[in-house]
């Protein structure tokens, strides 16, 4: 996260570039005057020829005149005042905010819930990466997670399974079902709920409802009372 800042330094490469539009230059200067000269004295030259160095004179300029532009506006963006915007994506806000104090001011323009970014850091920003700005000078909005999205489990006992079901989606949630036994609540409707009614959990997680399969029925053998049968003497 270094946001280093270079200072313009002319090397050999653009002492090139000055030479070069410095030559584009006189030659053009150059192909005009004599243009100039040949018409002014009314020397037998050729009509195409003058228009040739015209055309010629033209061309070396409007070369010349854009390397110098571009040379300008390099020039510019490599000034200690003009430096590429970093990433801050992924790090942390009050950080980001610290570290970079000098160079630009930071501001939250919106929060939301991310299952990607942990709550507090940053998710995008603009200007973007890589994009020029003016250090010192410059806001950088940017978009903060408030981590993933928390649900309260609803409370769902004594409501039929269908209802249930369905309260749980509304919520967020996802749902499976569990049947037992149970002494108080009738059959098909909810008893409980893991997490419990109230937790909280995030987003998209399994909620176990237990659904009561009623009364338990009676499992004990009967007893069978043995036939006496009555024998004659």
């Amino acid at each position: 996260m270094d946001f280093s800042v270079s200072l313009t330094m002319i090397g050999l490469f653009d002492y090139v570039i000055y030479y070069s539009i410095f030559i584009l230059l006189l030659a053009a200067l150059c192909l005009f005057v004599k243009a100039i000269v040949d018409v002014v004295r009314k020397k037998k030259v050729r009509k195409r020829l003058v228009i040739t160095e015209f055309a010629c004179a033209v061309l070396a300029f409007g070369l010349s005149w854009t390397a110098f532009n571009n040379i300008i506006s390099w020039g510019s963006a490599d000034s200690p005042d003009n430096q590429p915007m970093v990433n801050l994506s992924g790090y942390d806000y009050n950080q980001c905010k610290s570290v970079y104090a000098s160079y630009f001011d930071m501001e939250i323009a919106k929060e939301v819930y991310s299952d990607e970014y942990p709550e507090g850091t940053v998710i995008s920003h603009s200007p973007e990466e890589g994009s020029i700005i003016e250090v010192g000078n410059t806001t950088v909005s940017c978009v903060v997670s408030k981590g993933k999205q928390m649900i309260i489990v609803p409370n769902v006992c004594g409501v039929s399974c269908e209802n249930a079901g369905n309260m749980i989606e509304e919520a967020g949630l996802n749902y499976s079902l569990t049947y037992e036994y149970s002494e108080i609540v009738p059959t098909g409707w909810a008893i409980s709920t893991t997490p419990k009614a109230g937790e909280e959990v995030e987003k998209d997680s399994m909620v176990e409802v237990f659904i009561s399969k009623g009364k338990e029925e009676d499992t004990d053998d009967t007893l069978e009372t043995p036939t006496v049968s009555d024998t004659q003497n």
